[in-house]
């Protein structure tokens, strides 16, 4: 009996490791999806990768981004208003920056 409980032990110990691994990577990538620095990571709240990427976009809102190709200076994604001002022109010549934007909602 009492190495039935040790086994369950160290089941249930198992499982909480493979978890907060999995709940460790999700964080990574939804950081990496919205260009948060590593560091903001770790702060990022939720149990699920939909909860993640709610709190990721309200915290990407005032955190600086990392630069990328497609946003050197690393500036905040753009807003529905931005994307609804601008011209066809314009849409054009920032179509990386707008496609990310579509992209994130």
């Amino acid at each position: 009996m009492e190495e039935r409980q040790t086994l369950q032990e160290a089941l249930e110990a198992a499982q909480a490791e493979v978890q907060a691994a999995r709940l460790e990577a999700a964080r990574a990538r939804v950081a990496a999806k919205f260009g948060l620095p590593e560091a903001l990571a770790t702060r990022l709240r939720g149990e699920t990768e939909t909860a993640l990427e709610t709190d990721a976009r309200e915290l990407s809102r005032y955190a600086p981004r990392r630069a990328s190709p497609a946003n050197p200076v690393g500036e905040p994604p753009l807003t529905p208003d931005e994307l609804r001002r601008m011209s066809p022109t314009e849409i054009n010549r920032r179509w990386e920056e707008v496609r990310r934007a579509l992209q994130e909602g």
